[in-house]
């Protein structure tokens, strides 16, 4: 199917020419794709749809039950079949917080082009120049920084190796803890932590920028609260170590040094 799509590129054109041209331009093979590619998947795409859309609300993801309550669906084998297709197809993964039960593992809407239709396609006006309007905008930066993280979500086995942890068995979670104004706890999400077996939990902040990403005094204080949260909710007694993923590292200055790792946009495709 990937060969298919890289097919329909024009030699020569930018990406982001080829983008208006296949997806934002009326008469584009792609500009009706999300239709056709549920379509083709799915006999009734109706109940998949609904919890793709759900899904797409959310980016740190939602639990089975939360799925249930807000699609209004029957909870019953069927249920657990949408859930299960969707995530065989790999539009979704299933992933633990650490902490909590099996039962409350959260379902993470993953498919890279349907989060980008969600984003910029569904019940948003466009024309055969709107991808090249967008280019440098508030609206892309973020959408590039969250490509940037699902990409790093895809290639844990690589950060794993820069890391020199391959051989270490590991479980890979995500965590979130709600803000309590009562003791004046702040919310807390992160979206990759790596519990290694050898005493240690790695927390992957991932972070995209066009130049080596410069971490301030404000970033470093959230980085410390976070670590601070997270070992008081979770009362382990593991050492907490701070790793960055970024697209072309990070600037040497006062903070750096509170990194233990750090981690480049090449070092994702080494094999």
């Amino acid at each position: 199917m990937a060969a298919y799509y890289w097919s329909l590129l024009q030699k020569g054109t930018s990406i982001t020419a080829e983008i208006d041209r296949l997806i934002f331009s009326p008469d584009g093979e792609l500009h009706d794709e999300f239709e056709m590619l549920y379509a083709s998947l799915f006999k009734k795409t109706e109940p998949y749809i609904r919890v793709i859309e759900l899904l797409a609300k959310k980016k740190m993801g939602m639990t089975r039950q939360e799925l249930l309550v807000a699609g209004k669906f029957e909870d019953n084998g069927a249920f657990s079949d949408i859930l299960k297709d969707l995530e065989w197809c790999g539009f979704i993964r299933s992933y633990t917080m650490m902490g909590y039960r099996t039962k409350s593992d959260v379902f993470q809407l993953i498919d890279h082009y349907t989060l980008f239709y969600y984003e910029y396609i569904d019940g948003v006006r466009q024309g055969s120049n709107y991808w090249r309007s967008m280019l440098g905008t508030p609206k892309y930066n973020t959408w590039c920084g969250l490509a940037f993280e699902r990409a790093c979500l895809w290639h844990v086995d690589q950060i794993k190796k820069k890391l020199g942890i391959s051989g270490i068995l590991t479980n890979e979670y995500a965590w979130r803890c709600l803000p309590d104004e009562n003791i004046g706890r702040p919310g807390v999400q992160i979206d990759l932590l790596i519990d290694r077996s050898d005493g240690i939990i790695d927390v992957c902040e991932m972070k995209y920028s066009k130049d080596s990403y410069t971490i301030t005094s404000d970033y470093a204080d959230e980085l410390t609260r976070k670590r601070d949260v997270f070992q008081s909710v979770t009362g382990t007694k593991k050492a907490i170590h701070s790793i960055m993923v970024t697209t072309d590292g990070l600037t040497r200055n006062e903070y750096w040094g509170d990194i233990q790792a750090e981690i480049q946009l090449d070092d994702l495709y080494e094999l």
